[in-house]
This record gives structure tokens, sequence and C-alpha cells, in this order.
């Protein structure tokens, strides 16, 4: 009967011992929750960051490309005038 008291006492501290850890585990569980959306977040931000700086150096390429015709295009007329030029000779 003594030892069974004993381990009854035991079981008792044992349990309310614990009893804080079921709050610990909650609030361990809520900061994992919350270290997980803000992993998300920093992956999303860094999605639109890398699609922004994608689509700033495209439309910087389409600007050159852009330049490029057009000086081809005045190259050209030079090339004819200079060509209309020697015919007159």
């Amino acid at each position: 009967m003594v030892g069974g008291i004993a381990q009854m006492v035991v079981g008792i501290v044992k349990m309310l011992s614990t009893a804080g850890d079921g709050k610990k585990e909650k609030g361990i569980r809520e900061w994992k929750r919350a270290v997980d959306e803000l992993k998300a977040s920093y992956e999303e931000l860094q999605r639109v960051i890398e699609k922004t700086a994608g689509e700033a150096q495209l439309s910087k390429q389409r600007e050159l490309i852009s330049n490029l015709k057009e000086q081809q295009s005045i190259l050209i007329q030079m090339r004819d005038k200079e060509s209309q030029k020697r015919r007159r000779m």
C-alpha cells in the first residue's frame, strides 16, 4: 500500500511537471508555423524579384535591338545616298 501511494504521488508529480509541456509543444508548433510562413513569403518575394529583374533585362534588350535596327536603317540610307552620288558622277 505504501508503495502504491508512493507510485501515485510520483505519478501526480510527473503529471504536474509535464502539464506545462503541452503549452511548450503548442508554442513550438506556433513558432514552427510562423517560421514556415516566413520562409514561404521570402521564397515568393525572391521569385517576384527574379521575375522583375528578368523583365527589366528583357526590356533593356528590346531597347538595344530597336536602337540597332534604327542604326542599321540609317546606315542603309547612307549607303544608298553614296551609291546615288557615284552613279551621278
